[in-house]
């Protein structure tokens, strides 16, 4: 990819972007199901059970995206995906590539907070997901890495989760290459054999992106 073609790229991302905060507006409005309704609560405490992207209009467009569970209580604090104990894992694993988390776009297949962590309901999955059709059309990322068997499922219904971890998979349902990996949760990589898989194909990850960004 040369610099003008880098460029064209870039300016036309942006263009795409402009329609990010509507999108965000919308989904943070959202009742569509009752986890919209309900206020995200712990203690005594409550916030806003929304989350919706980790999009900022200062960074660069990025080429690849991230799609996980759900957000957690310290995401529903702090309006951001994954900066909890499972976003300081995949911190981590990015420390031994050439990457950082500013090279995503992160989002959720649910973009509310549930109770206790529970695994959302299919019914969630399903009014969730025109937000993430339209993130995906927005982003036109090169390739989609899944967090976990809920996303994966969510954007690949037809393959088999664990057949496809560290695979490019390619999505019927949405068009675009879709790589399975664990989630980082500390529970999934409190197994040894687990956090190194996930280690690894951190850095698969991170030798495709340069795949794709490296000039032929």
């Amino acid at each position: 990819m040369n610099k003008e073609e880098h460029e064209t790229w870039e300016d036309a991302a942006r263009k795409r972007h402009k329609a990010l905060p509507h999108l965000k507006e919308a989904c943070n409005s959202c009742r569509m199901c009752g986890l919209g309704w309900k206020k995200a609560k712990k203690n005594s405490k409550e916030a806003d059970p929304h989350v919706f992207s980790n999009w900022d209009p200062l960074m660069r467009p990025p080429m690849f995206m991230i799609v996980g569970q759900n957000p957690g209580w310290e995401e529903v604090q702090k309006d951001t995906p994954f900066i909890g104990a499972s976003g300081r894992n995949f911190d981590k694993a990015l420390e031994q590539t050439i990457f950082q988390r500013s090279d995503f776009y992160i989002t959720n297949a649910v973009k509310c907070f549930t109770q206790g962590n529970k695994v959302p309901d299919q019914q969630y999955i399903d009014r969730c997901e025109p937000y993430l059709r339209m993130e995906i059309a927005i982003v036109k990322p090169k390739f989609v890495v899944t967090f976990g068997k809920v996303s994966f499922n969510m954007m690949c219904p037809d393959a088999d989760y664990n057949d496809s971890i560290a695979k490019l998979t390619k999505s019927s349902k949405f068009g675009v290459k879709v790589m399975a990996v664990y989630h980082p949760s500390p529970m999934n990589l409190s197994q040894k054999p687990r956090k190194q898989k996930f280690n690894e194909d951190i850095k698969l990850i991170s030798k495709i992106m340069s795949h794709y960004l490296t000039p032929f």
